[in-house]
């Protein structure tokens, strides 16, 4: 993506701007490629045997997020339990179940695919997250939609848990806006 210098420090909006209209640009071939590439990062960096509950973010196709759909077969194949999520869309709150292929899932009314129902799992069981980003920094902050689930979501998990960005891109230097109620990312996995 060549509007920013990697060097760069920028503002949240000036980021989250930049980095939508750069992702809508890509090709389904480009999201394929970098999803698979994010894919065997993740398979190389963290032994899901020490991880029971694997929380992971469904794409929203027509934001050319990531494709997960290929995680969440991995997690099931190696035994762990796929865990998504469900916005509550008045409070800013998620409610999370225990996802496998008899689960129906539905698109919400901004294209979240989330499921209609299932076994709720409390934040506190959650051993890591999967986190969905449009860009990060080299100190673990990101920058996401702007509508604040994440950072409330991720508030609510236990200290251990392992928070991990999936980004399509490298990080920037520094994003210059962080809030308090920003919570930091322990990794972030890009295709390269």
């Amino acid at each position: 993506m060549d509007s920013l210098n990697k060097n760069s420090i920028t503002k949240k909006a000036h980021l989250r701007s930049t980095f939508l209209k750069e992702r809508k640009l890509m090709t389904q071939d480009q999201v394929k490629d970098i999803s698979k590439g994010i894919l065997e990062s993740f398979r190389h960096s963290f032994d899901l045997r020490t991880y029971k509950y694997v929380h992971v973010f469904l794409p929203i196709e027509k934001q050319n997020e990531i494709d997960t759909w290929p995680i969440v077969d991995y997690i099931n194949q190696e035994k762990g339990q796929v865990v998504v999520s469900k916005s509550d869309l008045l409070s800013n709150n998620m409610e999370h179940f225990i996802y496998d292929k008899s689960i129906k899932v539905s698109p919400n009314k901004w294209g979240i695919p989330e499921p209609e129902s299932g076994v709720q799992v409390s934040e506190s069981q959650i051993d890591l997250v999967l986190i969905p980003l449009l860009v990060f920094d080299v100190s673990g902050h990101r920058v996401g939609y702007g509508k604040g689930y994440y950072d409330l979501f991720l508030s609510k998990c236990r200290n251990d848990c392992v928070k991990v960005g999936l980004s399509m891109v490298p990080p920037v230097e520094l994003i210059s806006e962080v809030e308090p109620t920003d919570v930091k990312m322990d990794y972030c996995i890009s295709p390269k």
